[in-house]
């Protein structure tokens, strides 16, 4: 799962540091520190962190990410 922009289908934005400093999912600090930067890059399964995530936005939309699921979604 990752968050969704609340009320949209498209990722939670970056933060700042990632907004101002655009680089690839690969080289951030944010993913292994728990951020949900860069979307579906972000996606994890550890509830710990998925609490984490929607106890600090609550309105968050949930995402799955498709590819890494072995899923096919048809929208």
């Amino acid at each position: 799962m990752h968050p969704l922009a609340p009320g949209r289908k498209t990722p939670a934005p970056n933060c700042g540091d990632c907004r101002d400093r655009p680089h690839p999912p690969q080289e951030c600090d944010c993913i292994p520190a728990g951020r949900w930067c860069h979307g579906f890059h972000a996606a994890t399964t550890d509830p710990a962190l998925i609490t984490a995530w929607w106890t600090r936005q609550p309105r968050f939309g949930v995402g799955v990410a498709c590819g890494p699921a072995g899923l096919v979604v048809i929208d």
